[in-house]
């Protein structure tokens, strides 16, 4: 910024940002993988029912991992690449990258600044999103596909019937649905994790009007 009165360059000290995140035992962290096919080797290490010992504090802790997986005839395959989501405290934290040499880091959050305790604010998905995504891995009728990028929005749906609507935390979720090849395709949008694409009967399915 230039001073009006004689030109010299003001310089202004940005303000940090005033929102602060409220730590979430029940959240998940979300830590990227140093190589892809790794994912499913990071959580069994991290899920190790023995737990580990913290370098610095030599206090022991459990860690919870979760891969977003799909079991299609005995086959486990990973539907989004490169992403491990842990559950642990935050003074463990640091600590787990350590644990695990698969890890590489934290996902950082752009939309917050730190949390109330002055951590370093990385991304957390809720607890409810985590289990929605486990629902529709397993209730999904077909293959289900990832994506972080959202595609271009059609009619907006919401969830009334099937195996996917039976589900209490699936009954109601809103959605998009597209044609692809003449088969009907319904893409669910769980905040910022990205996007789910899976087939679904139209019967499962009911349009959202405008009032």
């Amino acid at each position: 910024m230039k001073s009006l009165k004689d030109n010299r360059i003001i310089h202004v000290k940005k303000e940090k940002p005033r929102v602060k995140k409220v730590f979430d035992p029940t959240a998940w962290y979300i830590v990227e993988v140093k190589k892809r096919f790794t994912e499913m080797k990071s959580r069994d290490l991290l899920n190790a029912p023995q737990g580990f010992i913290n370098d610095s504090t030599q206090s022991p802790y459990h860690v919870e991992a979760y891969v977003a997986t799909q079991t299609t005839r005995g086959v486990e395959k990973t539907i989004i690449h490169g992403k491990v989501f842990i559950r642990v405290d935050e003074m463990n934290r640091i600590d787990v990258l350590r644990k695990c040499p698969y890890l590489r880091n934290y996902a950082k959050d752009p939309t917050l600044s730190l949390t109330e305790h002055n951590f370093t604010d990385f991304a957390r998905v809720p607890n409810d999103q985590i289990e929605r995504l486990k629902a529709i891995l397993e209730l999904a009728d077909g293959t289900v596909e990832y994506s972080e990028i959202v595609p271009q929005v059609h009619d907006q749906i919401k969830l009334s019937d099937g195996m996917l609507a039976k589900s209490a935390l699936l009954k109601d979720l809103d959605g998009t649905i597209e044609m692809v090849n003449g088969k009907t395709h319904v893409t669910v949008i769980l905040n910022n994790l990205g996007c789910f694409k899976f087939r679904l009967p139209i019967s499962a399915i009911r349009k959202i009007t405008n009032p």
